[in-house]
């Protein structure tokens, strides 16, 4: 039977749930205690647990993973139980592709946590995400300085799929002087993996990062010999896609891109030549010389990737340390110019806007709305900026350019516009317009109907993950945001949900909100999935 908590209710009288109650001397000193505000949200989760279990095998195993979350800091024994317990619901899931991207995420929390619980459950984990499972596993058993048990699993990992370079690295970061020739096992097993494959598209760790960490830690003839193989494998994936590469980095805020590339091998002589030129200047030299835009990229950035990312070192990092590359991005040359034209559009509407907000407008304006499903919206992204710079300055100009903002933003499809959604619904409530907020949202939960009759008609079902239905997202965040500001709309709301396990999902949100202060975001694929 489905269990629903009676929202409004429980939001409205938070200060009865416990009046009159007193503190039993038996209260156990170790566990904190809790506000009423949180023993509400404890007492929601709790009947969505409940109601979790009666199922489908999908949907039981998200919604424990996510009331899992809530526990983080106030039971932990809780949600290790409940992590356990996702698993085992996730393999009786039938979609192949959910049922490994659900694991995948409720694997890697218990990784973080409890990696000993792991590796007894990798026979039943789906078979593609089983190797990088078992590398994530390796790596953190080295970072425990458990080094025999990580060796093996990384074999176990390399025996199995796609060989895991992030395992090898931080496996061989971990390990001490004395243990050196196991280094050099690992890295020889790396290449010989590499060998077997085609260098089609850069990781994050690869095997050039393998020789940009530890050359120094290594045979001077291996290195080169390295280095000319991933130069010539480059080659061929060069011949087949010209695409332009980025490198992403992150300075603790958005990500910028740091350098540009016309090819994979121009991003690998860039990676490996400061290298190349410790070890063998001439052939560096004759190699820079016919490659004019590396050239450019090695004046700015002598030390190559180790100039943009210190982090690449053949040390383990410190504590607070992060990577600072995130993510290398390859499209083909027309998108990386569309993505160019549209950070000096925005470039010129932000300065516009920060000198004459009204200028900015009617410039925006003359922009194009895009054409649903397109990858970017001018109009709408100009709007935005238009309207942070006048909340102050001229709020009722703020207020106009959020509803053009709004109004293009409705046409789009959701699941590409939802967070954008969400900013215009804050952006109202800055401003003190609660009317066009509330507005908002309702016209936010006309989008999660229609994409809940498209996402679930029985002649073409949405095959993606329920819980990452656009519908699902749109009513989560929505009535998430209303049950703060006004929890009898947002009790309505929840009772209008057609679907049980959907307003479960939007229960367990709210209710992690009210025990912990934060609501568990999956990091799942979002995007439809039809026949």
């Amino acid at each position: 039977m489905w269990i629903r908590c009676t929202l409004a209710l429980a939001l409205l009288l938070l200060p009865s749930l416990v009046a009159g109650q007193k503190s039993a001397a038996t209260v156990k000193q170790t566990k904190p205690q809790l506000t009423p505000k949180q023993k509400n949200g404890r007492r929601m989760l709790r009947n969505s647990e409940v109601a979790a279990r009666g199922y489908s095998a999908e949907m039981r195993a998200v919604l424990l993973l996510e009331i899992s979350a809530a526990y983080h800091t106030l039971d932990p024994s809780r949600r290790r139980k409940l992590l356990n317990e996702s698993f085992r619901a996730s393999t009786e899931i039938d979609g192949r592709v959910n049922k490994r991207e659900v694991q995948w995420e409720i694997l890697t929390e218990l990784l973080h946590s409890w990696p000993a619980d792991v590796e007894p459950l990798l026979p039943a984990t789906d078979e593609k995400y089983r190797p990088l499972i078992t590398g994530e596993l390796a790596s953190a058993y080295a970072e425990k300085k458990d080094f025999d048990r990580a060796l093996r699993l990384l074999n176990a990992a390399a025996a199995e799929g796609d060989y895991p370079y992030r395992a090898a690295a931080e496996i061989m970061v971990q390990l001490p002087a004395e243990r050196a020739a196991e280094r050099l096992d690992v890295f020889c097993s790396a290449l010989n993996a590499y060998r077997q494959q085609q260098d089609t598209f850069p990781g994050f760790e690869d095997m050039a990062t393998l020789v940009v960490r530890f050359w120094q830690k290594l045979p001077a003839a291996l290195v080169l010999q390295s280095i000319d193989e991933i130069l010539a494998k480059s080659r061929e994936g060069a011949e087949a896609k010209h695409y332009n590469l980025s490198l992403l980095g992150s300075e603790g805020k958005a990500h910028t891109v740091a350098a540009h590339f016309d090819s994979i091998y121009e991003y690998r002589l860039f990676e490996l030549l400061p290298i190349l030129r410790a070890l063998d200047p001439d052939r560096a030299d004759s190699l820079l010389h016919s490659n004019q835009n590396v050239r450019q990229m090695l004046s700015d950035y002598p030390q190559a990737l180790q100039s943009l990312d210190p982090a690449v070192r053949d040390t383990p990092l410190g504590k607070g340390e992060h990577r600072a590359v995130t993510g290398i991005t390859g499209a083909p040359p027309s998108e990386v110019a569309m993505r160019r034209r549209s950070a000096l559009r925005r470039d010129q509407i932000t300065k516009l806007a920060n000198v004459d907000p009204s200028q900015a407008y009617e410039v925006a304006m003359t922009l194009q709305p895009a054409a649903a499903g397109a990858p970017n919206w001018p109009r709408a992204e100009a709007m935005g900026i238009v309207a942070a710079a006048a909340m102050k300055r001229d709020p009722s100009l703020a207020v106009k350019a959020t509803k053009e903002q709004r109004s293009i933003l409705l046409t789009m499809q959701p699941f590409l516009v939802l967070s954008k959604l969400k900013d215009v619904y804050e952006t109202f409530m800055q401003l003190g317009d609660s009317d066009a907020a509330l507005e908002t949202a309702q016209e936010a939960m006309k989008l999660a109907e229609k994409s809940y009759k498209r996402d679930s008609d029985s002649t073409d079902p949405n095959l993606a993950l329920k819980a990452m239905w656009p519908s699902t997202e749109i009513w989560r965040e929505f009535i998430s945001l209303l049950a703060d500001t006004n929890p009898e709309m947002a009790q309505r709301l929840l009772k209008d949900i057609p679907d049980p396990e959907i307003a479960t999902c939007v229960e367990v949100a709210i209710g992690s909100w009210l025990l912990s202060g934060m609501a568990y975001e999956l990091s799942l694929p979002s995007e439809p999935r039809y026949k």
